[in-house]
């Protein structure tokens, strides 16, 4: 992961570049649960499949069927 700048002239906001990572945590407990992504068509390249079924311990083929559409 790259290192990430605070930026100064936006009064010490992050400001992510292309190549940047970051984590969130989003559960039940919050407020928004799920709002943010409510009606958004994320695109998963093939390394983002591979990460996640590897993650979850099944087959592409089942992540697909069952995480897609």
């Amino acid at each position: 992961m790259n290192k990430i700048d605070k930026h100064p002239k936006k009064g010490g906001l992050t400001v992510l570049r292309p190549e940047d990572n970051f984590r969130f945590a989003c559960h039940k407990e919050l407020e928004c649960f799920t709002e943010c992504c409510r009606n958004t068509t994320i695109f998963l390249t093939p390394y983002d499949i591979l990460r996640m079924k590897n993650a979850l311990g099944i087959s592409s083929e089942d992540f697909l069927r069952t995480y897609t559409n």
